[in-house]
């Protein structure tokens, strides 16, 4: 890399990739296409990645939006296997990833044919008490999404519910 420097300094012929200069020295740093070369220094990538990763504004972004954002700036030869391995070692990402992609497959509904041959009940509970209830249980028709509301408690039950229904 010194040598490369070097030559810079001595205003030797620029390479050009896709129209940008491949190397080049402003201000006294080093940029490789534009952006700010680091060098092979493991705790200053770690602390460029930290800075775009685990900073309060960046919400702990996850690998790709972690790279997107190291890679505006900044680049080292391996830098993308860095920050997978950085964010991977993440505890609060780990705990994000778990909660966000639970084990389970989803199904398409089936369309109905006509109204309240498919209905979704849904529970508003914890409600300001009005009347002795403090929840409220509505049936949806998926058909013709009319709905049917009804007064209820927090506490119903399965039980309760099919009764309601029926």
């Amino acid at each position: 890399m010194l040598k490369g420097v070097e030559d810079l300094r001595k205003g030797g012929p620029a390479r050009l990739v896709n129209g940008v200069v491949e190397w080049a020295e402003e201000d006294g740093l080093v940029k490789y296409q534009g952006r700010v070369y680091v060098p092979a220094d493991k705790d200053l990538h770690r602390d460029v990645v930290k800075q775009s990763h685990d900073n309060l504004t960046s919400g702990h972004p996850g690998i790709h939006g972690t790279l997107e954002r190291v890679q505006r700036q900044f680049w080292w030869p391996g830098m993308q296997a860095f920050v997978k391995k950085y964010v991977e070692g993440c505890e609060v990402c780990m705990q994000k990833t778990h909660a966000i992609h639970p084990k389970s497959t989803t199904r398409p509904l089936e369309v109905p044919h006509g109204p309240w041959e498919s209905i979704g009940v849904d529970l508003i509970t914890q409600l300001p008490k009005s009347q002795g209830y403090d929840a409220i249980i509505v049936f949806t028709d998926h058909f013709s999404k009319q709905i049917h509301a009804l007064p209820c408690l927090t506490t119903i039950n399965t039980e309760k519910i099919a009764d309601i229904y029926y």
